[in-house]
């Protein structure tokens, strides 16, 4: 149900996190090429899945190194843990499900449309039916701001890779809410919560739906695919 959400000042990235900066945390953390490491508990999770479409490590070198071409396009097969490890370490967090809403939408500047920056989705969208005739390209995603930004100046929040969140996948209520978390790790647990939040859509889909930034799915924190990254948010 529709509820209003009173945010308290944070900023969030103008762009998704790429393969390039995603590397630099790998090797700063000394992550092997199994990309596993510690999480916030201290037990050890999958950072991502390694696929020819993003990173590598180099055996020689002991270094995780973007795939050639490919250093300025969002990072993929990230999990959830991974990407909530990589935003720690830039000193952030991923956004709560009411950030990254807000900032999709265009924050105080929004003008009410059905995608992050406009109401046409080839304008601001990487999806299926604008990926598909890229020249070179086997519907993949594409450098981070290629396309139109919206009213803040963010892109890809429409489309070319869908992004994690911080909260658990759990029903809206119909209150007032300030600062929203969702429930935390007991609550989830308790009542068999299993999925987190993703937003955005991605250039996989063909559905347009899919990029509306009230549109919701989810998946398990150890979940990955090659058309989900994320952005950092950062509380000021």
């Amino acid at each position: 149900p529709v509820h209003a959400v009173t945010l308290s000042n944070y900023r969030i990235g103008k762009y998704e996190v790429t393969t390039s900066q995603f590397a630099q945390f790998l090797n700063s953390r000394m992550i092997t090429s199994t990309a596993s490491g510690p999480g916030f508990d201290g037990s050890v999770y999958k950072y991502m899945v390694v696929t020819t479409r993003n990173l590598y490590y180099d055996q020689d070198k002991s270094l995780w190194l973007p795939v050639s071409g490919l250093e300025n396009h969002p990072v993929t097969n990230v999990t959830w843990y991974g990407a909530n490890e990589y935003c720690r370490w830039a000193g952030g967090h991923l956004p709560t499900e009411a950030q990254w809403e807000y900032a999709a939408r265009g924050g105080r500047s929004a003008a009410g449309t059905l995608y992050s920056g406009g109401s046409v989705a080839a304008d601001v969208a990487w999806y299926y039916a604008t990926t598909k005739d890229q020249p070179g390209v086997v519907y993949f995603a594409q450098p981070v701001g290629g396309k139109q930004p919206n009213e803040l100046g963010l892109y890809d929040m429409s489309g070319n890779v869908w992004e994690w969140c911080a909260d658990w996948y759990t029903a809206y209520t119909d209150l007032a809410k300030r600062d929203p978390l969702g429930i935390n790790d007991v609550e989830a647990a308790e009542a068999g919560v299993t999925q987190k939040v993703r937003r955005g859509g991605g250039w996989a889909d063909t559905q347009t739906g899919t990029l509306r930034v009230s549109h919701r799915a989810a998946n398990t924190k150890a979940s990955q695919a090659g058309s989900v990254g994320f952005r950092l948010a950062a509380n000021e």
